[in-house]
């Protein structure tokens, strides 16, 4: 329902107001998995509520797979999806459904089974996480090779911490959580809402479960990157029942953020700092200068 400018303006926003920009700085796997998810969520969603055919529901499985054997964060990513299939399976008709769940479960093999052929092969071991067999680090020797409980200790800091807190490189997104109780033009329909959200809430506690975490402060924010398409939305659809300058502000300043950010490698508030100092920066012919 959305103008193309508008659209436009929203898919520009997404790629250089967003920590995504950044992450376009580095080779790494949760930026692919940031991507499938979204891709995946698409295909299966329908603004007119057309029924799911099943060719798209085993597309939406192999860039889930896929999103597993990158990360296993795209586990989540499986379980969400999943539900949102047998959601969309919105006939009464039970072999319809089962239909649509075994061609997303059948989209979902290939992924797994590469996963655990990979660990066999170089592990020697199909089953083992490759955490079993890294090396510990500091932060690592909790738990079970850094997994335990969520630590709220580690939760804040994925949010707050000024190194890589997902809400210091685009505090937009914040606005994403008032989603249930402000609805503003052009409001994400309930269901998938709720489904962004409980993404969003698997998510940040697995992250905040896995103390490999704390290492993020090399490469910045990166493990909740993931949840980055689905919280602007609702961020936006929120920002859109505020002030118009009130929105734009925020939108501004996210984009400043994560322009400063993607220009030095750095922490968006020590880049600005030293952009404001140094001038406009270009990472490139800063590491050839070195």
């Amino acid at each position: 329902g959305l103008s193309e400018r508008l659209s436009t303006g929203v898919a520009m926003l997404y790629a250089f107001g967003t920590p995504v920009f950044f992450r376009t700085s580095y080779l790494n796997h949760n930026l692919i998995v940031c991507q499938l998810g979204l891709i995946a969520f698409l295909l299966i969603w329908d603004p007119e509520r057309k029924p799911l055919r099943t060719g798209r529901a085993l597309v939406a499985g192999l860039l889930a797979g896929y999103a597993v054997l990158c990360d296993f964060t795209g586990l989540l990513l499986v379980a969400v999806l999943f539900v949102y299939v047998w959601l969309r399976a919105e006939t009464p008709s039970t072999t319809t459904r089962v239909k649509l769940l075994a061609a997303f479960a059948a989209g979902v093999l290939p992924g797994i089974l590469a996963l655990v052929a990979y660990q066999a092969i170089f592990f020697g071991n199909p089953l083992l996480p490759t955490q079993h067999f890294m090396p510990p680090t500091a932060p690592t020797v909790h738990g079970y090779r850094g997994f335990t409980w969520p630590s709220i200790t580690l939760l804040w800091a994925n949010f707050f911490d000024p190194r890589f807190g997902l809400f210091v490189y685009c505090p937009m997104l914040m606005a994403g959580l008032a989603a249930p109780f402000l609805r503003g033009r052009h409001a994400v329909p309930a269901r998938e809402m709720w489904l962004i959200l409980s993404h969003f809430v698997m998510t940040v506690l697995f992250c905040a479960a896995n103390h490999y975490s704390w290492l993020q402060h090399t490469t910045g924010c990166r493990y909740l990157v993931i949840v980055v398409p689905g919280m602007l939305l609702l961020s936006l659809e929120v920002l859109s029942a505020t002030p118009r300058w009130f929105a734009f502000a925020v939108i501004g300043f996210s984009v400043v953020l994560n322009w400063a950010a993607a220009m030095t490698y750095m922490p968006p508030w020590q880049a600005l700092a030293l952009i404001l100092k140094a001038g406009p920066q270009l990472p490139w012919a800063n590491r050839v200068a070195e």
